[in-house]
C-alpha cells in the first residue's frame, strides 16, 4: 500500500467515527431532550376541597361522645387526641364534661377519659345504664386509685386491681387489634412504654393486648346487651397512639368502617446532591469517595429495591451546602453540566418525582430559633424575600435542565419550618403546594403536621425514617396503616457515615435491615400501593374532601359516599367474614381487619355469620 492510499484509507476511518460520533450525539440529545420535555403530574384543584360541616354531612347512625373532666388536664389531653382521631375519621361525635352530659342513646357510643369517678357517680351510673341497654363504652383510662371504679371492677370483669401503677416495657399481641400487628407478635421500644395497672380478669373478658408479664393492657367484655372496652394504660397522651385509639374503636360492637388514603411515599434525602467529601470508613471498604459512593454502590441498591418490591422514589433536590442567605445565589455548575444530572434523569425514569429541598439546607424560618442544636446548626433567614429569590432561583435553575417539569413538594431541611416558610413555597412553588414534613414533631422549631387541605397546602407528613428496621418502626408503621393507610418514610444516604444514624451499621447491614422492613410491609399491609407524592397528594386530596355513612345490618355493611373518586379504600373492622359482593374486592388483613376497594358510590359489603 502505497503512501497516498494508507492516508486515504486513515481520512476514510476517521470520517466514519465523526459520523458515528456525531449520530450517537444526535440520538443522546434526542434522548435526553425527551427525558428533559417530560412532565410531572398535575395536582388537582384545592381550592374548592373541604371538609364537610355537620349539617352538609351525611346522618350516619351512631354517634361518638367523648366525655370528660374539664379540671383534670390528663382527660382533657386524652380528650383532644380521642377529638382528633373522630375528626379524621370523619365520624359524627359530641364533646362534653362529665357535669354537664347528655343522655345517650342504646345505639351510641360513648369514650369517657375520666379518672375521678367518685364526684360523678350519679353520670357514671347513667354511663353504664346506657351500656346496658346496648350502648358501647370505651374506657380510655384506668381510674385505678378511684374508689368508685375499684367497687365498680367486678361488673366489667375486673377482680382485683393493683393499688399503683408500675412500667410496661412491652405489648403482646392476643388478637388482632392493631392493623398488620399478628396473633403472637410483641414490640418493645419507648412509644409502647406505658404506665400499667397489674388486673385480673374473669373468664368472660376477650383481652388482646398484654404486657410482657401477661397483664391485661386492653381487653373488651360485655355488659348487659353492650360493650366495655377497658384500657388499661397511659399511653392515650401522645399522638404516637393515634393508630391505637382507632383501633380499640374499631373492637366495639358492629366493628368499624372508615376510607383510606392508601398510599405509600418513599422520599430520598439529598438526592441527587452535590457531596464531595471524603469518609474514612468508606474509603476503607470501598476505596472511593463519599460522592461516587452514593452514584457506584448506594444509588445500585436502592435501583434494585426499587425493581424487587415495586417501589417509587420521591427525591429531594438541594443545589448548594453553602450558607448563603442574600443575593446573589449562584452555585459552581448548572444541573444539566453536573456529575448529578444522570441521577436526577434516572429518579425520573424509573417513575420517581424530584422534591424540593431548598437552594441550600438552610430551613425557611424567619424568627429566632429556640432549641440549642437549632441555634448552633442554623441562621435565621434575614427577609422573606431573600427566601423568596433563593427558591426562585433554584426552581429556574431546574427548569433550565428541565423545562416543562413542575416542582409540586417541598421537603423541609432538618423538618424545620414556620408559617412564613410556608407562604414562602406558596409564591415560589405555586399553590397548591405539597408540604411533607412529619407527623410526630418537636414544636416550635420542628412542628408537628396531620394529613389535611388546607390553605393551599397539601400536608402529607413524614411518618417514619432511617435504616434501622426495629420495634419502634413498625409501631410508627403500624400508626400509619391503622389511621390512613399510609407508610411515608424517609431515607437518608448519609446516615452510613453518620455514627448516631448509623446504629454502628456498614451499608451491607443497612441494605438487608431495608430489604426486611419492604419484605415486612409487602407481607403485613399488601394493599399499599406505592407512588410519587404527587400521585399520593392527590389521594389525599379525594379522601380529605370525602364524606360517607355507614349502616350496620346482620349481613351486610352499606356504605354511601359523597365526592368518592372512582376507586376508593375503606378499612373494615369486624367479628364476622367479608364475602365477595358487587362493586368492590376485598383483601384480608388479619381475623377481624379488611381493605375493601371499591369502585361505586354506594356499595354493601356482604358478611357472612363469624363464628
Amino acid at each position: 500500500m502505497d503512501t497516498r492510499q494508507y492516508r486515504r484509507r486513515i481520512v476514510i476511518i476517521v470520517l466514519l467515527v465523526v459520523v458515528i460520533a456525531s449520530i450517537l450525539l444526535m440520538l443522546s440529545y434526542n434522548l435526553f431532550s425527551d427525558r428533559n420535555l417530560r412532565e410531572n403530574t398535575t395536582l388537582r384543584e384545592t381550592s374548592e376541597v373541604k371538609q364537610m360541616s355537620d349539617s352538609e354531612a351525611f346522618l350516619n347512625e351512631r354517634t361518638y361522645h367523648i366525655i370528660y373532666e374539664s379540671s383534670d388536664e390528663r382527660s382533657v389531653v386524652i380528650k383532644e387526641n380521642c377529638e382528633r382521631m373522630l375528626k379524621i375519621l370523619k365520624l359524627p361525635y359530641t364533646v362534653a364534661d362529665i357535669s354537664a352530659m347528655k343522655a345517650v342513646s342504646r345505639g351510641d357510643y360513648m369514650i369517657l377519659t375520666v379518672y375521678n369517678w367518685t364526684d360523678h357517680i350519679t353520670s357514671i351510673e347513667s354511663i353504664f345504664e346506657a351500656v346496658s341497654h346496648g350502648a358501647s363504652l370505651l374506657l380510655a383510662v384506668m381510674p385505678g386509685q378511684d374508689s368508685v371504679f375499684r367497687n365498680k371492677a367486678p361488673t366489667i370483669g375486673i377482680y382485683n386491681v393493683s393499688h399503683y401503677p408500675r412500667i410496661a416495657d412491652e405489648i403482646h399481641v392476643l388478637d388482632d387489634v392493631i392493623v398488620g400487628l399478628n396473633k403472637g407478635d410483641s414490640l418493645s421500644a419507648e412509644p409502647v412504654r406505658s404506665e400499667i395497672y397489674d388486673i385480673h380478669l374473669d373468664d368472660r373478658a376477650k383481652v388482646y393486648l398484654t404486657d410482657e408479664k401477661g397483664i391485661s393492657e386492653y381487653f373488651t367484655i360485655t355488659y348487659g346487651k353492650g360493650i366495655v372496652g377497658v384500657y388499661n394504660g397511659s399511653r392515650l397522651v401522645d399522638r404516637s397512639s393515634d393508630g391505637l385509639i382507632v383501633s380499640m374503636l374499631g373492637t366495639l360492637n358492629d366493628g368499624l368502617v372508615y376510607p383510606l388514603i392508601n398510599a405509600g411515599v418513599m422520599f430520598l434525602d439529598d438526592w441527587p446532591a452535590p457531596f464531595t467529601f471524603t469518609d474514612k470508613d468508606i474509603y476503607e471498604q470501598y476505596g472511593m469517595n463519599y460522592d461516587n459512593f452514593l452514584k457506584y454502590v448506594w444509588w445500585p441498591d436502592m435501583l434494585s429495591l426499587i425493581l424487587r418490591y415495586d417501589l417509587t422514589f420521591s427525591a429531594t433536590l438541594v443545589l448548594s451546602y453553602n450558607d448563603i442567605q442574600s443575593p446573589p445565589f449562584e452555585i459552581m455548575d448548572s444541573i444539566s453540566n453536573s456529575a448529578m444530572y444522570v441521577h436526577y434523569q434516572q429518579v425520573i425514569e424509573h417513575g420517581g418525582e424530584i422534591c424540593l429541598h431548598g437552594y441550600n439546607h438552610q430551613p425557611l424560618w424567619f424568627g429566632d430559633y429556640v432549641t440549642e442544636d437549632m441555634i448552633s446548626a442554623y441562621t435565621p433567614w434575614p427577609s422573606k424575600k431573600n427566601a423568596v429569590d433563593a427558591l426562585d432561583y433554584t426552581i429556574d435553575e431546574f427548569h433550565k435542565a428541565f423545562q416543562n417539569y413542575a416542582l409540586h413538594c417541598y421537603v423541609p431541611p432538618s423538618n424545620v419550618i414556620d408559617e412564613t416558610g410556608i407562604e414562602v413555597l406558596k409564591e415560589t412553588v405555586g399553590r397548591p403546594v405539597i408540604l411533607s414534613s412529619i407527623y410526630y414533631g418537636y414544636p416550635p422549631e420542628q412542628p408537628e403536621f396531620e394529613y389535611e387541605v388546607k390553605d393551599d397546602v397539601i400536608y402529607f407528613p413524614r411518618l417514619t425514617s432511617g435504616s434501622r428496621f426495629n420495634d419502634e418502626i413498625k409501631y410508627y408503621i403500624s400508626t400509619g396503616m391503622t389511621t390512613y393507610g399510609v407508610f411515608s418514610h424517609f431515607i437518608h444516604p448519609d446516615d452510613v457515615v453518620d455514627d448516631e444514624r448509623s446504629f454502628g451499621m456498614t451499608w451491607e447491614e443497612m441494605r438487608h435491615e431495608y430489604e426486611d422492613m419492604f419484605l415486612y410491609i409487602e407481607e403485613r399491609y399488601p394493599f399499599l400501593e406505592y407512588d410519587t407524592i404527587s400521585n399520593c397528594a392527590n389521594k389525599l386530596i379525594d379522601w380529605y374532601g370525602m364524606d360517607y355513612s355507614i349502616s350496620y345490618e346482620s349481613d351486610a355493611i352499606r356504605v354511601r359516599t359523597a365526592n368518592a373518586p372512582e376507586t376508593y379504600s375503606l378499612m373494615v373492622r369486624t367479628d364476622s367474614k367479608i364475602a365477595e359482593g358487587e362493586g368492590y374486592t376485598f383483601i384480608q388483613l388479619g381475623t377481624r381487619s379488611y381493605v375493601v376497594t371499591a369502585t361505586q358510590p354506594e356499595i354493601a359489603i356482604m358478611l357472612e355469620s363469624g363464628e
